[in-house]
């Protein structure tokens, strides 16, 4: 992804992610970001200044705070590629992606305990 793109990203994205798909998706640009599909979820970075709203119409969305599911977005992003390292990392956190790896093999047992 760009980084004029990145550079038109609201500063205050949370990760969340829906059972469902979200369908077309009508908020203003810079509001929202499509992430990953992963295990038939559908992550998304959403500002948290329209998020109640947003929010307020599904009952199937969480904000994302297990951090397998955040390195699994890290790790699969489309809009991540060709970024590294500490710019990745940066970028990634744009998008609401912030991985405690200390806590990821808890987490990950966590997730697929969901299963």
């Amino acid at each position: 992804m760009s980084s004029v793109l990145f550079d038109n990203l609201s500063d205050s994205l949370t990760l969340y992610v829906a059972e469902n798909s979200l369908g077309n998706v009508s908020v203003e640009i810079g509001d929202y970001a499509s992430v990953y599909q992963f295990d038939g979820k559908f992550y998304f970075a959403l500002d948290d200044d329209i998020a109640d709203d947003f929010i307020g119409t599904r009952d199937d969305i969480t904000e994302v705070t297990n951090n397998y599911q955040m390195k699994q977005c890290l790790d699969n992003c489309v809009k991540l590629l060709g970024y590294e390292g500490d710019e990745r990392i940066a970028k990634a956190a744009i998008l609401g992606i912030t991985v405690d790896e200390d806590a990821l093999e808890d987490d990950q047992a966590a997730y697929e305990a969901t299963l």
